[in-house]
C-alpha cells in the first residue's frame, strides 16, 4: 500500500495544519508521522518495504503523507523524480504564502533549533535555502515537468486562513473524496511559532545523533506530551530585525519568482504586499 496523494510543501507555508484536517475527513488516511522524508532521502533503512509500513493500517479510498523536504532545494530534483517513478498517479499539494512571511518564520524555527544565526541578516547570507524555499514558481516546476497540471494544487495559506473550508474543499475535490464534508477545528492552526518550546541540553544533545528522528517516530504521543514538559521550556522567539537593502533585494527576487506564480494562479500581481 502506498499513498495516492502528498502535500510536499512548502516549509512553513501550513502543512501541518492542511494535513491535520485532511485526516479528519472519513475517506482519508494521513500517516503518522505526517512527514515520512522518504523519496530523495538516502538512509540504509528507508527501504520501499519501509516506507509502504506507515500506510499499512489504510483503508480508506484516499491515503496520504505530507513531507516538506520534497521541495527541499538540496533534493526537490530527486525527490521529483522518486515520487514520479514510484506513485506516477500521484495527486501533489503545494502550499505557498507570502514569501518573506515564509522566510521569517522558517528563520525562528532553525535559530529555535539551534542551526541557524540570532541576526536574520546573517542568517540569510549563510543559508541560501532560506532563500530558496520561497522560489515557488521555480520549485512547483521541477514537479510540473513531471506530473501533470491536474495532478498538481497549489493552495495559498493566505486563503487557507481567510476561508479554510472552502480551501479544504478544494483538496477534498483534488483527491477524489466528498468535497462536501464538513471538518471541525478549522480555525486552530498547528505548529505555531508562539506554541513552540526551547531545547533543554538533554534533548539538544539528542537531537545532534543519527538515530534521534527514527526514534522519535517510536514515542507514543501521550509519552511525547508529557516529555516535553521535562525535556523542554518555554520558547520566546527572537524579533526580526531586517537590514532594509538586503531586504529590499530580497523582495526584488521574490518578486521575479511571485509574479509567474500569482499569473498562472490567477492571482493579482500585488496579493502579496511585500512592502
Amino acid at each position: 500500500m502506498l499513498p495516492n496523494f502528498i502535500v510536499i510543501g512548502a516549509a512553513k507555508c501550513g502543512t501541518s495544519s492542511i494535513c491535520h484536517l485532511l485526516g479528519k475527513h472519513p475517506d482519508v488516511f494521513m500517516s503518522t508521522p505526517k512527514e515520512i522524508h522518504y523519496f530523495g532521502h538516502r538512509e540504509p533503512h528507508k527501504t520501499p518495504s519501509w516506507y509502504a509500513s506507515f500506510f499499512k493500517a489504510a483503508s480508506e479510498p484516499a491515503i496520504g503523507e505530507g513531507s516538506t523536504s520534497y521541495t527541499h532545494p538540496n533534493i526537490i530534483e530527486q525527490s521529483a523524480a522518486a515520487i514520479a517513478e514510484t506513485i506516477p498517479d500521484c495527486r501533489l499539494i503545494y502550499l505557498v504564502r507570502n514569501p518573506i512571511k515564509r522566510l521569517e518564520s522558517d528563520w525562528k524555527m532553525r535559530y529555535r533549533e539551534g542551526w541557524t544565526a540570532d541576526s536574520i541578516n546573517a542568517a540569510v547570507l549563510e543559508q541560501q535555502s532560506l532563500i530558496s524555499h520561497g522560489m515557488y514558481w521555480s520549485n512547483i516546476n521541477v514537479f510540473r515537468s513531471r506530473f501533470p497540471d491536474q495532478q498538481i494544487l497549489i493552495l495559498f495559506l493566505e486563503d487557507l486562513c481567510k476561508n479554510p473550508q472552502r480551501e479544504l474543499n478544494k483538496c477534498f475535490r483534488h483527491i477524489g473524496v466528498d468535497s462536501e464534508v464538513k471538518v471541525e477545528g478549522l480555525h486552530q492552526p498547528r505548529n505555531r511559532a508562539g506554541s513552540h518550546r526551547d531545547d533543554r541540553f538533554l534533548l539538544r544533545l539528542a537531537r545532534s545523533q543519527p538515530f534521534f528522528h527514527h526514534a522519535k517516530n517510536l514515542v507514543p504521543e501521550r509519552a511525547k506530551t508529557l516529555l516535553k514538559g521535562i525535556f523542554t521550556r518555554k520558547h520566546h522567539p527572537p524579533s526580526v530585525e531586517w537590514d532594509t537593502s538586503l531586504r529590499d533585494d530580497l523582495t526584488a527576487e521574490f518578486r521575479k519568482d511571485a509574479r509567474q506564480l500569482l499569473q498562472y494562479c490567477h492571482k493579482d500581481p500585488d496579493y502579496w504586499h511585500f512592502e
